[in-house]
């Protein structure tokens, strides 16, 4: 539990009741599976998608994903991505916070000397062509975080549109699944040996010649 009276340093305390009914579990067995399920989907040949909040738990996912790759060499092949327009940024804000974030990461950076948010398996990418790049340089599967969390815009949603269909991939959704948003929509799929589903992506076209002309009239 929370209490002002013992943290050292100033805090900030956001919460909100959306979670309220759900059952509390084992956050341990959580992310074993979580790490499990993405491991397993790599070493099958499959990218693994996990639709993010930059500001939100991302973090807490890059250090667990970052963490398990330390510990074991046979995945050192593959690359973990932060792909956001801002990825760059996130992960230099990210380093300049320790101080604030969870005891046991202060004690990780006390006991090492080393920033816990120096990702040596994380690579930033900021637009689908830096991932590819990524992608065609490292040549093996990939797990990516990738906004938006609820994937009805962004990234994320994108990235479904290539990956959805490849039985051999993976989609993990491990944040607060919206109301009516497509990452909700899979949730409901997740149990079916086989469906469908249906949806589309906005995509920016320049217009040209007549065509630009008429708009103009």
């Amino acid at each position: 539990a929370l209490s002002a009276d013992k943290e050292q340093r100033p805090c900030l305390f956001i919460t909100d009741a959306r979670p309220s009914p759900n059952l509390s579990t084992d956050e341990r067995k959580v992310e074993t599976e979580f790490l499990a399920a993405a491991t397993g989907t790599l070493r099958k040949g499959g990218h693994v998608l996990i639709p993010v909040e930059t500001s939100g738990r991302a973090q807490e996912l890059l250090l667990a994903l970052n963490g398990h790759w330390r510990s074991d060499r046979l995945l050192w092949g593959y690359k973990i991505v932060l792909l956001h327009h801002m990825a760059r940024n996130v992960l230099h804000f990210t380093k300049s916070m320790v101080e604030y974030m969870h005891p046991e990461v202060i004690r990780d950076f006390d006991r090492s000397l080393r920033n816990p948010f120096s990702l040596k398996h994380v690579v930033p990418a900021q637009s689908m062509l830096e991932l590819e790049a990524a992608m065609g340089e490292y040549r093996n599967p990939v797990v990516v975080l990738a906004s938006d969390e609820g994937m009805d815009t962004g990234f994320s949603r994108a990235l479904a549109t290539r990956w959805a269909s490849g039985p051999e991939n993976a989609l993990l959704l491990c944040g607060h699944l919206r109301k009516g948003s497509l990452a909700e929509s899979f949730w409901k799929l997740r149990h079916l040996p086989k469906a469908a589903l249906s949806f589309s992506v906005p995509v920016i076209e320049r217009i040209v010649g007549e065509e630009l002309a008429g708009l103009r009239e």
